[in-house]
């Protein structure tokens, strides 16, 4: 009786947790992404990743901390070279088992128009989003405005290295994919549907579908769901983890993912 009732006591505390954390909007809550994240990985602590578009390799990285703290190998991709410079220098102790790649992943391997804002430090460190705004669609960068006023006179058009998917993965030796994050502002469909997944089969692919239309979203989540994946998709990107990844998972993953899925009315996310 004692035991059942100390029980109730934690579900009920539990409960008023959430509670009182959702009607504050507790970002802790609010953003499931890296509580996913890090349940996976404590079951998967040697596994290869790939991430394109991934900046700096510290701004808005759900993937840092874990890529600190295991033994995941991989490559990290980022077509803009001042940022790219940046990220050689933010992630230099990771040389030993990360590769850097300055190049754009593209429909075609050769030399594309890539849009971007100019380099300004100063801004960058104000609005952490400023050098994370590059893109193959000039419209996609433009549509900041509201974050960037003058984003007509800071954006600029370079012309960077592209290569095919198949083509990158040939070039930098990848074998296989665990996980696989994909942030290329508008972009991400273009990739998704360019991936062979009867031969790539990452256990935990992220991808932002925020500028991606209607079309676009539906198409990637046929795709997805295709191969076997269960998705939740928040306001900017779609969580999408392998069905047999949260059954060999450990408890938390599973709970973590029990309580992401159940919980979509309040989060006001779409899953499948």
């Amino acid at each position: 009786m004692r035991i059942r009732f100390r029980e109730f006591l934690k579900k009920f505390e539990f409960s008023r947790y959430v509670y009182r954390s959702i009607k504050r909007k507790s970002p802790e809550i609010l953003d499931i992404k890296p509580k996913i994240i890090a349940r996976y990985s404590k079951s998967n602590q040697r596994d290869f990743f790939v991430q394109i578009g991934v900046n700096d390799g510290d701004q808005q990285d759900p993937f840092q901390r874990v890529i600190e703290q295991n033994e995941w190998r991989g490559v990290m991709v980022e077509p803009v070279i001042y940022v790219f410079n940046r990220l050689i220098k933010n992630k230099d102790h990771l040389k030993h088992r990360v590769k850097f790649a300055n190049v754009a992943i593209s429909d075609q391997s050769g030399k594309a128009d890539f849009w971007h804002l100019q380099e300004d430090a100063k801004l960058a460190e104000e609005r952490r989003l400023y050098d994370a705004l590059g893109s193959f669609r000039k419209e996609v960068v433009l549509s900041h405005k509201y974050l960037i006023p003058d984003i007509e006179e800071r954006l600029i058009k370079t012309e960077v290295d592209t290569l095919t998917f198949d083509d990158f993965c040939e070039l930098y030796d990848v074998k296989r994919i665990d996980v696989l994050q994909i942030d290329t502002e508008g972009y991400d469909y273009e990739i998704i549907k360019a991936i062979n997944f009867d031969k790539v089969k990452p256990g935990l692919l992220i991808y932002e579908h925020l500028h991606l239309s209607d079309e676009d979203r539906r198409e990637c989540r046929k795709i997805i769901q295709g191969h076997g994946y269960r998705y939740y998709e928040d306001t900017m990107d779609a969580l999408c983890i392998k069905s047999s990844s949260i059954k060999k998972g450990r408890l938390g993953l599973l709970l973590s993912w029990y309580w992401l899925t159940t919980t979509r009315n309040i989060f006001g996310g779409i899953v499948g």
